[in-house]
């Protein structure tokens, strides 16, 4: 009964967010990924800053108001920062099919995932455990720009981005 009430509740927050970011103006260019990003970074900095206002004033705290505020500040600018690399451009897109994850059930927070992009050649990318991709699904996966430099990794078709922004399935009739 509770895990069909997650379920539920995740489907009604994902179709909300969804609306919301669909009816954004400007922002025809941003890929849906960031839009996403700066609306749940925009919701966690309203409900940190009422919140912790409300607590702080009930409990006359000062300091907690201080705290309160320097988070819902530093969430607010988590959107500004999503805006600037959408807007510039400042993101590389992979799309490739998912062909096996290796390191899903070890400890630690990464796992490797071996892609094949659509020239055929077959890449290793290492992701964040929370990142959930299924094999054999295409995804558009969203990096950080970086310098390339020649060397081991090009060699062995392994990328080791600094900055992973995340990944998003590509439905079958984009493909």
């Amino acid at each position: 009964m509770e895990m069909d009430m997650k379920k539920r509740w995740r489907k009604q927050w994902e179709s909300m967010t969804q609306y919301m970011i669909k009816n954004l103006d400007g922002t025809e260019e941003i890929p849906f990924l960031f839009k996403d990003k700066m609306l749940k970074a925009g919701l966690l900095s309203f409900f940190i800053a009422v919140i912790g206002t409300y607590m702080g004033v009930q409990f006359e705290e000062a300091s907690f108001l201080i705290l309160t505020w320097i988070l819902a500040v530093f969430s607010f600018y988590q959107i500004f920062k999503f805006l600037k690399i959408g807007k510039t451009g400042e993101y590389e897109i992979m799309e490739a099919q998912v062909l096996a994850v290796k390191g899903k059930h070890y400890p630690g927070r990464m796992y490797q995932i071996v892609v094949q992009d659509k020239d055929g050649s077959r890449i290793r990318i290492r992701i964040q455990k929370e990142k959930n991709l299924m094999v054999g699904k295409t995804y558009r996966f969203y990096f950080g720009k970086v310098e390339r430099v020649e060397g081991k990794a090009a060699k062995i078709g392994e990328l080791m981005y600094e900055v992973f922004y995340g990944a998003e399935e590509i439905p079958q009739e984009e493909r």
